[in-house]
């Protein structure tokens, strides 16, 4: 539900949304969501949380799931099929999405660019 949140939240921000849930098969773990905001591919964490949880969202992206992100980025990056064979410099940006539900109505979604 928080994913689908999420989406939703990308796609009327202006993103361009290219993969979800995408997985290496060199790199443990998944990337939440792959989308480009203009010319920078953002590589992007989801967290939702119920509307009275005492752990805030944002807490638990912490310095190894940080590590973790920027090693399925750059696998990811490695992986697509450039023109040419080379890679050009892409800006890329780690961000978060947040996604509080509550118990009844839409849930709070909240984007937050550049979390580390």
């Amino acid at each position: 539900m928080g994913e689908d949140a999420a989406y939703f939240h990308l796609r009327r921000q202006g993103f361009r949304v290219v993969a979800q849930r995408w997985e290496s098969d060199f790199t443990p773990g998944e990337i939440d969501v792959v989308a480009w905001e203009g010319e920078t591919l953002c590589f992007i964490e989801v967290k939702t949380r119920r509307q009275n949880s005492p752990v805030a969202a944002e807490a638990a992206i912490d310095g190894d799931k940080q590590q973790a992100m920027e090693r399925q980025a750059d696998a990811y990056v490695r992986e697509l099929p450039w023109p040419d064979g080379r890679r050009p410099n892409v800006a890329i940006r780690y961000d978060a999405v947040l996604v509080h539900l509550r118990d009844k109505g839409r849930p709070d979604v909240q984007l937050i660019r550049n979390v580390f």
